[in-house]
């Protein structure tokens, strides 16, 4: 895929033969990426997430040495302190909180950086999707719900990385949430939300998938069930526009490969609670990256960094 903005991007960063490592760590599986220099996925693979963190760096310094990268960039389910470099919070992969990744890779002749992973699918969409925009949500919806907000081309930031939009509070005491709140977006829109709201409605734990087969066979539970995800995902959606105001809100992650058995419910519930002053200017969509978007991010957000954009 060509990035329609290259245009606008410096022509000084690395070079075609040049190699960029870019790993989007999640609390389930880990995506990697390699690509040139022109921003070309060479190639891209999923694996488990490790168990411990050790076994994380590991991975990690693997894969540098197999593929002898020059650059590494790595997008972290978790909140980010960027003068430090650590991982402040991280409720889905609770061993990385504390740790210096870059630092603990003691890898030289290596350009870094680490990044919140939705924040770099949001710039992933942002560069390689054909948005004509400048503002841009990005919501993540997978193992946990995360969010990444691009303004003018650029990540929001401030001393933290920001928009951890998944632990706003959508049902006030609701489900408890794997960072210890109540009632938190992640806890009713990520899988185990969909999978906790149907076991809710039939005391049966079943997976997203065999939820999503019961849909297809007309099933009236499973069907509430994701009437009712979608529900919190349209309040959710049209919270972020009401406080922002983006463009385009942009459905990303795991579940976005399942956007039809929700969609067009999520899409009546947010029209129903945006404010009527935005309503004409802020579109959903779905993500046309799907799971490659925080690769393509990792990519740009070194040309940022690196290649002086």
């Amino acid at each position: 895929m060509t990035p329609v903005r290259e245009k606008n991007l410096s022509d000084i960063f690395l070079g075609k033969d040049n190699k960029i490592l870019v790993f989007d760590i999640g609390g389930t599986n880990i995506k990697c990426g390699l690509f040139d220099g022109n921003g070309n996925l060479i190639s891209s693979d999923k694996v488990y997430t490790p168990k411990n963190y050790e076994g994380l760096v590991g991975l990690v310094k693997d894969r540098c040495v197999e593929y002898n990268v020059n650059y590494v960039s790595l997008g972290v389910p978790g909140t980010v302190s960027y003068k430090e470099g650590i991982v402040k919070y991280a409720p889905n992969l609770k061993y990385i909180v504390g740790k210096n990744i870059i630092d603990d890779l003691k890898m030289v002749n290596i350009f870094s950086t680490i990044e919140n992973d939705a924040n770099m699918a949001a710039l992933g969409e942002y560069f390689v999707s054909d948005y004509k925009i400048k503002n841009l949500a990005l919501v993540t919806l997978g193992t946990g719900v995360g969010g990444g907000l691009i303004l003018d081309g650029k990540i929001l930031r401030s001393e933290l990385s920001v928009f951890e939009i998944g632990h706003m509070t959508i049902e006030t005491d609701g489900y408890l949430c794997g960072c210890g709140k109540k009632g938190c977006f992640e806890a009713y829109c990520s899988k185990t939300g969909l999978e906790k709201i149907y076991f809710e409605l039939s005391e049966n734990r079943v997976s997203i998938g065999e939820i999503l087969q019961l849909v297809e066979r007309k099933n009236n539970l499973a069907i509430l069930a994701v009437n009712i995800f979608a529900k919190y995902l349209g309040v959710g959606l049209s919270n972020i526009a009401n406080i922002f105001s983006p463009e385009v809100i942009i459905i990303g992650g795991g579940l976005s490969e399942v956007a039809t058995y929700y969609y067009k419910s999520t899409i009546r519930v947010f029209a129903k609670n945006i404010f009527n002053a935005y309503k004409n200017n802020t579109c959903l969509a779905v993500s046309k990256l799907k799971n490659k978007a925080a690769l393509y991010g990792g990519y740009y957000l070194l040309r940022q960094k690196y290649g002086q954009v």
